[in-house]
């Protein structure tokens, strides 16, 4: 791909139905984008769908440039049949990481290639002024069952490096009581606490694989993300600050192609001196006795195959049992002076 608004002939692939023509997303575009991942999401038999909401709070995400982030390949009749998006992230003494979203409706497989190709060259170009020597990498996500993006991602020389998994139990099935510390207090969210638990956050996570702590304006931003439900999220206090948190999100669009309600935990995080005291359990015990409150059917969870605090065994003691996997594949960009 040499640059927005190159054109693809008829033919020049196999599975190529026609010319498309790459430009940057603006922002009135939201229906067409919502239209495009509707339609993917469908086609590749994802567990679930993407709102109208959710890609407009993503449009308007902190440091977010559409011009020169994102990509979309639309076809003669002016249809969208794929995208590229990379969020650049770097943090001083850490690494410099992109991470590259990207989807291709049937038929349109080569425009993927072409989208991951640029992501890749985009990357190095601007990661080339980078005055540090911390390793630079391209990041990006597939269900396990997308062997077409795996071997996409496979091909311009990503390889897997760790696998993701889902998890859900019933949320009306027993839920058991946890011990914890006398000075420790489990309460609903409130809004006071969002400053305390976005410190917590940034020391909970930083011994996490991958992780790049996130900037006060990103956690701002992702409070307010569509499905968020703090109403229905838990905090646990000790000594006038939080020292454990579950973040939790309802997403009714998943409803019908899941078959079921259920409410997701989402961010759970402790404070690395209040571990192992059953404060984790606690709260995902309390955050799936307000899903059943709420009617919800099931409670689900996303988790790091090998999360070194051992978050994969907590969750089958709870009751949780795998449903499905994905991957993250990584590739290290070569810049000139890095240690990448």
């Amino acid at each position: 791909m040499t640059g927005v608004g190159r054109r693809y002939a008829p033919g020049m692939d196999r599975d190529n139905p026609g010319a498309v023509t790459w430009r940057p997303l603006g922002e009135g575009d939201l229906d067409d984008l919502f239209a495009l991942y509707q339609r993917w999401e469908s086609e590749v038999g994802q567990s679930y769908r993407t709102s109208r909401a959710e890609l407009e709070h993503e449009m308007a995400e902190p440091d977010t440039d559409l011009s020169n982030d994102t990509l979309v390949a639309v076809d003669t009749h002016g249809a969208m049949v794929a995208s590229v998006w990379l969020k650049f992230r770097s943090r001083p003494g850490l690494k410099h990481r992109v991470d590259v979203m990207t989807t291709a409706i049937d038929g349109y497989g080569h425009c993927e290639i072409e989208a991951l190709e640029w992501a890749h060259k985009e990357a190095q170009k601007r990661l080339r002024d980078a005055n540090d020597q911390l390793p630079r990498v391209i990041r990006g996500y597939a269900e396990t069952t997308a062997t077409s993006k795996l071997a996409r991602y496979e091909s311009l020389g990503f390889e897997i490096v760790r696998y993701f998994v889902d998890m859900a139990r019933p949320a009306d099935a027993h839920v058991g009581t946890e011990t914890i510390p006398d000075d420790v207090e489990i309460v609903a969210w409130d809004d006071q606490w969002a400053r305390s638990t976005f410190d917590t956050e940034v020391e909970a996570f930083a011994d996490h694989w991958g992780v790049l702590p996130p900037t006060w304006e990103e956690f701002q931003h992702r409070l307010a993300w569509p499905g968020s439900r703090l109403d229905l999220s838990v905090l646990a206090i000790a000594h006038g600050q939080v020292v454990s948190y579950c973040l939790n999100g309802v997403y009714p669009q998943d409803f019908e192609v899941r078959g079921r309600s259920q409410g997701w935990i989402e961010t759970l995080g402790t404070l690395r001196p209040w571990r192992r005291q059953g404060l984790a359990s606690a709260l995902v015990n309390e955050s799936i006795r307000r899903f059943a409150t709420e009617g919800l059917e099931y409670a689900a969870i996303g988790v790091d195959a090998a999360n070194p605090t051992g978050a994969f065994g907590l969750y089958e003691r709870l009751g949780f049992t795998e449903e499905t996997r994905s991957v993250a594949l990584m590739k290290s960009i070569e810049v000139a002076g890095s240690a990448s």
